[in-house]
């Protein structure tokens, strides 16, 4: 469990910093999550707040008590968009977006006053397709264990509204189709995945190479293929988009 809970910020003019914080926050995946005559809170949709606004009126702007809140962000692109409409909704800029390698060589952050003058920013720190491609892989086990790596409600999750795919024989499947088959399936022959390669398309769209087959009744690998997937970040995390697969006689693993 994360030890911070949340944070509360005194502002002057509620309106004012509620219209500032809408904007900023929705690149990082952050909304209103309740509102009152004296306060705003922000989290992840359908979540608790994880930043509180208390109404402190006549309370002056300044930014040089030391202050400084930072937040996750998703994306390299929702850290530049974060800082563009932080700037277009009455905030400061205190660093443009850009990779800031004496804190890490991954470290990209902007950091922008908000109209209170309270400092905040919004970094992602992660090599880019290093992480990645682990993280999904591991989405894409995930697919092809259901019911042991993950429940149904999870399959909905993970595949985009809008996913489609066409598989090794050439047939097209909706979303539907495809989540009706894996949530019909009792027990399945072990799916080995290797060779996995990540493209970064831009921050938010990344493209999954990778090589499978099945174990047969008898050991027997059986039902080679290649496959590629476009995964999508969304502000639940990143969704399959679409998939498609190549049947091959056989695959050449890089281990056994």
């Amino acid at each position: 469990m994360a030890p911070l809970h949340h944070i509360s910020l005194g502002v002057a003019d509620l309106d004012r910093a509620g219209r500032f914080y809408d904007a900023a926050l929705a690149p990082l995946g952050f909304v209103r999550v309740w509102t009152v005559a004296t306060g705003v809170g922000y989290g992840p949709p359908g979540g608790g707040d994880k930043l509180a606004l208390k109404l402190r009126p006549g309370r002056t702007p300044h930014s040089d008590d030391g202050f400084h809140a930072a937040f996750a962000a998703p994306s390299r692109e929702a850290v530049v968009n974060f800082h563009a409409a932080a700037l277009a909704h009455g905030g400061r800029d205190n660093g443009e977006p850009r990779l800031r390698e004496h804190y890490g060589p991954h470290y990209f952050a902007a950091f922008v006053f908000d109209p209170d003058g309270h400092a905040i920013e919004a970094v992602l720190n992660t090599a880019p397709q290093q992480d990645l491609c682990t993280t999904l892989a591991a989405l894409e086990a995930q697919i092809h264990h259901p019911g042991q790596l993950c429940t149904v409600a999870r399959l909905e999750e993970v595949l985009h509204p809008d996913f489609h795919e066409i598989g090794r024989s050439g047939i097209a499947y909706s979303r539907q189709h495809v989540l009706e088959y894996l949530s019909g399936r009792a027990s399945i022959h072990e799916v080995r995945a290797i060779n996995h390669k990540v493209e970064l398309v831009c921050d938010s769209v990344a493209l999954l190479h990778f090589d499978t087959d099945e174990s047969g009744p008898d050991g027997t690998r059986t039902r080679a293929a290649k496959r590629c997937s476009l995964w999508q970040r969304s502000p639940a995390g990143w969704q399959l988009r679409y998939h498609h697969a190549t049947a091959v006689d056989a695959i050449a693993f890089a281990r056994p």
